[in-house]
């Protein structure tokens, strides 16, 4: 799956604004960018980061994006990925958790 990067989206989120999920609920703020991957600054907890994939809109003012809050944990990022590196899609990571479920629940 190809995704458009924020340069060829048009879009560069600005450190401090903050960071909406898609049902609405503020999460944090940027705190940096790099390449394609943000920093969300959160209060009194550890800072992580998002590809571009996972935001639907941004400018100075606010950073829209295309997850609810609940489903936060599944994109989070401990540091951007280099582009050498490979990485599993998030679909993947889904599919692998649902067959290891399928696999305890038949033992």
């Amino acid at each position: 799956m190809s995704t458009l990067s924020f340069s060829e989206r048009g879009i560069r989120p600005q450190p401090g604004a903050p960071i909406v999920a898609s049902d609405g609920k503020e999460i944090g703020k940027v705190k940096e960018v790099s390449g394609d991957y943000l920093k969300v600054d959160v209060r009194w907890a550890r800072d992580y980061w998002l590809t571009c994939e996972e935001v639907f809109s941004a400018d100075r003012d606010k950073v829209v994006l295309v997850i609810p809050s609940d489903e936060l944990n599944l994109y989070k990022r401990s540091k951007p990925r280099l582009a050498t590196e490979g990485d599993m899609t998030v679909e993947a990571k889904i599919a692998q958790r649902e067959n290891l479920e399928r696999e305890m629940m038949q033992r």
